[in-house]
């Protein structure tokens, strides 16, 4: 190995590497703020075992800094761009406590070269929790686990021997691609249970409520209440969150081949809901005398027909999009052609404005909200939304339930 490829300890005061921040690459490259200081809350610090965190991909730091100025430990990021190496020490740089930070530019599989920098600058310590969010490829709607870079067996493997066992074993989390398929996802559980055999597992989907699993994360050890336990999280804009939870492989959904008739409440839900398989957990929490009817799979507008509004203060309706009552079918898919006679019918049942839930070009979206808007502008009433049936050919209009 020469020089040039050992890791090396990077000082954002002294090197000339800088990054260009504004880069389109490196924005879609940042875990938003948001979400680093979500997990780093969620870390039950008396679970985890002595030691330093480590992220051994570390990108911009921003997670990894997230951590230390939570839980008060020594931080070591290791990222291979040079670039992205100082933006890492740069952002370890801003933590204003006395725990150490060491950001390295080297390869993460070395696990030995960065253990031998970790013990000049901090001591012989080993690793309390370990954070890997790998790279992997952007707008791929599928891909499988040997995209990710580092690759996450080789990863494991190399740094197996440096992690802590704490009493609850080995505290791992693994941020993952929302797009792994269930096939996917059992490869990565199967790979982590065999290197760390009877550590806790546990599967979270988080969203923030754009119609999208935004985050998949799996958490061990420490990190994990109960082996096989799953969570999803519905995170709001000022960070607070809802979590529903639940046994993994025992939620399976029965949709059902029927439509919603006028008078019905019909329901958008989370597709978290949907991904993490707690449809159980759900229709618990929505509280409801009667069965919950699942009537369309959808990676995007799962939907549902429930027997009664949901309550203001119940635990599913964080995880329910958007639901309201039934009081037209409309035939046909949307066009342009629709909107007067869409205004008409939004003005006969007291609507003031109608929301686009449909599948539809964002151009002609566009379009028709700005013309219903302008239609509507000046009448009083209530909220409703448009939505597809299940079977494609038809359109619901329901009057929003507050």
């Amino acid at each position: 190995m020469s020089d040039l490829e050992r890791p090396r300890i990077v000082n954002p005061e002294m090197d000339e590497l800088r990054f260009d921040d504004d880069s389109e690459v490196f924005r879609r490259l940042l875990t938003p703020e948001i979400i680093c200081n979500f997990r780093a809350s969620q870390v039950p610090f008396s679970r985890i075992p002595d030691g330093f965190i480590l992220d051994p991909a570390a990108g911009s730091g921003g997670q990894l800094a997230a951590y230390g100025e939570k839980l008060r430990r020594d931080c070591v990021g290791v990222e291979l761009s040079p670039q992205r190496a100082v933006h890492c020490a740069n952002s370890l740089t801003r933590l204003g406590h006395d725990s150490a930070t060491l950001a390295i530019c080297g390869d993460g599989l070395d696990s030995e070269g960065v253990m031998a920098l970790v013990r000049k600058k901090i001591g012989d310590v080993k690793v309390a929790m370990l954070h890997v969010d790998p790279a992997r490829p952007l707008d791929a709607q599928n891909h499988s686990i040997s995209e990710m870079e580092p690759p996450l067996r080789p990863l494991l493997e190399a740094w197996s021997n440096y992690l802590e066992v704490g009493e609850f074993g080995v505290s791992l989390l693994l941020d993952l691609s929302p797009r792994l398929a269930s096939k996917q996802q059992i490869e990565v559980e199967a790979i982590v249970r065999e290197l760390f055999p009877d550590v806790n597992v546990m599967w979270e989907w988080l969203s923030r409520g754009g119609g999208r699993v935004d985050r998949l994360t799996i958490h061990t050890g420490g990190l994990a209440q109960e082996d096989g336990e799953v969570r999803c999280i519905r995170l709001h804009r000022d960070g607070s969150f809802d979590v529903l939870s639940g046994r993994m492989g025992v939620n399976d959904i029965e949709w059902l081949n029927i439509d919603p008739t006028v008078g019905e409440i019909l329901a958008l839900i989370d597709p978290v809901v949907i991904r993490s398989g707690l449809r159980v957990a759900y229709e618990i929490g929505a509280g409801q005398e009667g069965e919950i009817k699942w009537v369309h799979d959808s990676d995007r507008r799962p939907m549902a027909i429930l027997n009664e509004e949901l309550q203001g203060d119940c635990t599913s309706r964080a995880f329910t999009s958007i639901h309201g009552r039934v009081e037209e079918r409309i035939e046909g898919s949307l066009n342009l052609m629709m909107i007067d006679s869409l205004a008409a019918s939004a003005m006969r049942y007291g609507l003031s404005g109608v929301q686009i839930r449909c599948a539809c070009d964002p151009k002609m979206h566009t379009k028709i909200v700005n013309r219903l808007d302008l239609i509507l502008g000046d009448t009083e009433g209530e909220r409703g939304f448009l939505v597809d049936a299940p079977d494609g050919n038809s359109l619901f209009l329901c009057k929003k339930i507050p």
